[in-house]
Order: C-alpha cells, then sequence, then structure tokens
C-alpha cells in the first residue's frame, strides 16, 4: 500500500510538472508572438523612415536642379544683354565712323 502511495505521489508530481511545462509553452509562445509584433512595428517604422527620407533627398534634389536650372537662364539671360549693349555700342560708333 506504501508503494502504490509513493506512485500516485510521484505521477501527481509528474502531472503538475507537465502541467507547468505547458503552461511555460504557452507563455512561452505568447512572448514569441509578441515579440515578433514589435520587431514588425519597429520594421514598418524604419520603413516609413526611410521613405520619408528619401522623399526628402528627392525633394532636396528637385530643389537644387531648379535652382541650377534658373541660375543657367539667369546666365544666359546676362550674357545676352550683355551682347546686346555691345552690339549696340558697335552699331552706334560704327555709325560715327567715316571712311
Amino acid at each position: 500500500m506504501d508503494k502504490v502511495h509513493q506512485q500516485r505521489e510521484v505521477a501527481d508530481k509528474m502531472e503538475k510538472l507537465e502541467h507547468q511545462a505547458a503552461i511555460n509553452d504557452s507563455i512561452n509562445e505568447s512572448v514569441k508572438k509578441e515579440e515578433q509584433r514589435v520587431i514588425e512595428a519597429a520594421n514598418r517604422r524604419m520603413a516609413e523612415v526611410h521613405a520619408k527620407k528619401a522623399e526628402e533627398a528627392n525633394q532636396a534634389f528637385q530643389a537644387i536642379e531648379a535652382a541650377n536650372n534658373e541660375r543657367k537662364a539667369s546666365e544666359e539671360a546676362a550674357r545676352k544683354k550683355e551682347l546686346d549693349a555691345i552690339l549696340k555700342a558697335k552699331a552706334t560708333h560704327s555709325a560715327n565712323v567715316v571712311a
């Protein structure tokens, strides 16, 4: 009878350990899912940040290109104005030259 009682105690302890192991597995699975959710959220946030930085860089590049084009147009207008002034001065002075 004593041996049966000891075997029952061992069986009860084993059942408790198995039950605790099942609970631990459930907790571990829950933690893994939460970790995965956090990682995915962080990855989405990083993707958003990178996309925003890329958009800002693109906008800056476009602004630089626009400024560069504006500068070239201004330089071309200044050259044309200078050439027109030279031609006008030439025309005025060449009319005064006696050949």
